[in-house]
């Protein structure tokens, strides 16, 4: 091969320093597209998480301020109710209907049996720091003037006070917050306190929701809040609980938000608008005090918005750059391309099997293409030794593969051994499934016991409060009878001593019976929650009656609940209709008791039907419905939410156990729509309900 012509070598540095120009100037364009890119990208992220963190601190500033009234007016509404009851005692006392020490006497209890939340209380001290009225009697006249919150009482007699507060028994400090009234003819300070962590319950959700729901981040962003066991306080697309839900990833990020309590989180989402799941960016935060998470979230896209645009921009400008290099360099190109192509019609031999082939070159010529064909020459001699080694390395597999034939054959009686030994490990397996299930029986049981644990602490719970105080009024009766034993021994009786023990008797006995009634009533109302008692007996009956008469037994008000009945008047069944009497009447008493407030119109709605499988009874109402912590717990003996009114919690766990055990059926608790009323399903097998017609 004949070398190339001086000529073209003489465009050797200008070919070099065009592409090393063109290499150069792609890479600084390169460089500065990518620095701006990112510092953009910082800028812009950075903005956007620290408008989400300022979002979320302002929710929850919002919500703190929202519970702080509500705790404030809760306890100024209790300490101010207490205020009225000893002036209805001090005026009794004024009209000479009792004494004032009775007068005093009747407000300590009235005052002295209340709860504030679970372990709230109101008390009195007065303007020396000396308690006068307090639950516990031990702490009576004692001396709280060294501590601070009771100086600020002294002194102000009236307003809000938070501080610190830890009882008898307990290890730590809690939050506490009290509000103050004064009755100034008895120096009375009338404080009603309870711990701020039990007030989750006065948080109306909806003083703030609007608020927050208006909260926009870009078009499309939003702020939502849940709680750690996944349910939705609020959204603007969804309710319910969401804990399992995962994205397009499979990602299960809102089990990761809760772990975490606090941070950032990027996670895919489709919206009921969107067409597909878009990529998220959400900043989140715990509050402890409601177990709640804040997150303020906004689309990736929407932010990455002007960033597209200016990589766009950047990507034109590079390639017309690149264009107008190329351009400038195209004359320079064509001095290389002819010996190129002739070193191609070489390489395209050698490409067809001719291993021998060389470049023949110029050895005074020191540019590039002399240093390509000396790397091709060298190559084609490497290629050529590589060539001849593959050829023996070939005859040396074809005996290594006759080798592999042998070695199958002993791999078979391998096998053969190997199916013994899953049969081994099955046996092994079977063993450790048979242990499985005894734990998981012995873990049943244990569950059982738990079960039966907490039913004995309620049932204590329940009869301790009452017999507390029957008690304490036995005690005061005995003490009463002693001190007018001891004034007739000595000869000092008078008819105003005489007077005094039967007033102080009469109202002592009073208080005994009322209590020992109460433990009676509930001891009654418990046993019947025993499956032993046989006395209903099975019967037809016309099961719209049932309800009606249900309904006129009891004493409701009927200008202001309306009942809606939807139920075949023909429908006739064979059941327990005594059963039938006991669980309307419990379900209208529930919703009379906690549905509704005093003087408020309410409707309550009652329907049944019958399919091929089973009789479907849906019950509901239009009232304040069920707190979000009692929805997993409503069917549990002693639940209640408003104990301090002399409520047991049995009815419902009453209603479950005839629906799920005596009438073999099923009764489950609607949690759709959380802020609509009461509803419950109830499903009773056609087994025990045989549908009749009337005959």
């Amino acid at each position: 091969m004949k070398a190339f012509p001086s000529s073209l070598r003489k465009f050797k540095i200008p070919t070099r320093l065009s592409f090393g120009y063109t290499l150069l100037f792609t890479s600084i364009v390169i460089f500065a597209d990518l620095v701006l890119y990112s510092q953009t990208y910082t800028l812009v992220t950075n903005s956007i998480d620290r408008e989400l963190q300022l979002s979320n601190k302002g929710i929850v500033n919002q919500i703190h301020s929202t519970v702080q009234a509500s705790i404030r007016n809760h306890l100024k509404a209790i300490a101010e109710s207490n205020l009225h009851i000893i002036r209805y005692n001090y005026k009794r006392y004024q009209q000479g209907e009792i004494t004032e020490s009775e007068a005093r006497r009747i407000s300590s209890q009235q005052l002295a049996t209340q709860k504030i939340g679970l372990t709230g209380y109101p008390y009195a001290v007065d303007s020396n720091g000396i308690i006068q009225v307090h639950p516990k009697e031990k702490l009576i006249h004692a001396d709280l003037t060294q501590y601070p919150f009771i100086q600020k009482q002294m002194k102000n007699k009236t307003g809000y006070i938070e501080y610190e507060w830890k009882n008898p028994g307990e290890k730590v400090k809690r939050k506490k917050a009290l509000y103050m009234t004064y009755f100034e003819p008895w120096d009375w300070i009338i404080s009603a306190s309870s711990y701020r962590d039990e007030f989750k319950s006065l948080v109306n959700i909806e003083d703030f929701k609007k608020s927050i729901l208006s909260i926009k981040f870009g078009e499309t962003g939003y702020c939502y809040v849940f709680d750690t066991k996944g349910e939705i306080v609020i959204h603007p697309f969804i309710t319910g609980n969401f804990y399992d839900q995962v994205d397009s990833n499979g990602t299960a990020f809102v089990k990761e938000m809760i772990q975490r309590k606090s941070g950032t989180i990027y996670y895919t989402w489709k919206n009921p608008q969107d067409n597909s799941h878009r990529e998220k960016l959400v900043v989140f935060q715990y509050i402890p005090e409601y177990d709640w998470i804040i997150s303020s979230s906004t689309y990736v896209e929407e932010f990455n918005q002007p960033l597209t645009s200016i990589t766009i921009i950047n990507f034109i400008f590079l390639g017309l750059t690149i264009l107008l290099i190329l351009l400038a360099t195209t004359p320079l190109s064509r001095s290389i391309v002819s010996p190129l192509q002739r070193m191609m019609n070489t390489l395209k031999q050698a490409s067809k099997g001719d291993l021998t082939i060389r470049i023949n070159d110029d050895k005074n010529a020191k540019d590039e293409l002399f240093q390509l064909a000396t790397y091709f020459n060298q190559f084609m001699s490497k290629l050529e030794k590589t060539n001849s080694e593959i050829t023996k390395e070939t005859n040396e597999r074809i005996t290594a593969q006759e080798s592999l034939l042998t070695s199958n054959k002993k791999l078979e009686n391998l096998n053969q051994h190997l199916e013994k030994r899953v049969e081994l490990r099955t046996y092994d397996l079977k063993r450790s499934l048979e242990k499985l299930t005894a734990m998981q029986n012995k873990l049943v049981e244990t569950e059982k016991m738990a079960a039966l644990g907490n039913l004995v602490t309620g049932v204590a719970h329940e009869i301790n409060t009452p017999l507390g105080t029957a008690m304490t009024g036995m005690s005061f009766l005995q003490e009463s009878i002693a001190n007018l034993n001891k004034l007739v021994l000595n000869g000092k009786a008078t008819k105003n001593c005489f007077e005094e023990f039967i007033t102080e008797t009469g109202t002592s006995s009073e208080l005994i019976s009322i209590n020992l009634s109460k433990v009676s009533n509930l001891i009654k109302r418990f046993k019947t929650l025993s499956m032993s008692e046989n006395g209903h007996q099975l019967s037809k009956f016309n099961l719209l009656e049932t309800v009606s008469n249900t309904i006129n037994s009891l004493s409701v008000n009927r200008e202001n609940i309306n009942f809606e009945i939807e139920i075949d008047p023909n429908q006739y069944i064979n059941s327990y209709e005594q059963s039938f009497y006991q669980i309307f009447q419990e379900l209208i008493m529930n919703s009379l008791h906690h549905a509704f407030s005093d003087n408020e119109k309410g409707l309550i709605t009652i329907t049944c039907k019958i399919d091929n499988e089973a009789v479907n009874i849906i019950y509901s109402d239009n009232g304040i419905g069920i707190p979000p912590s009692f929805t997993q717990s409503i069917f549990e003996p002693f639940v209640t939410s408003k104990r301090i009114s002399g409520n047991s919690g049995l009815g419902l766990h009453f209603i479950y156990i005839l629906i799920t055990q005596k009438l073999q059926g099923n009764i489950e608790l609607n949690t759709e729509h959380k802020h609509e009323g009461f509803k419950v399903l109830i499903t009773l097998p056609l087994s025990i309900l045989a549908p009749n017609t009337k005959g």
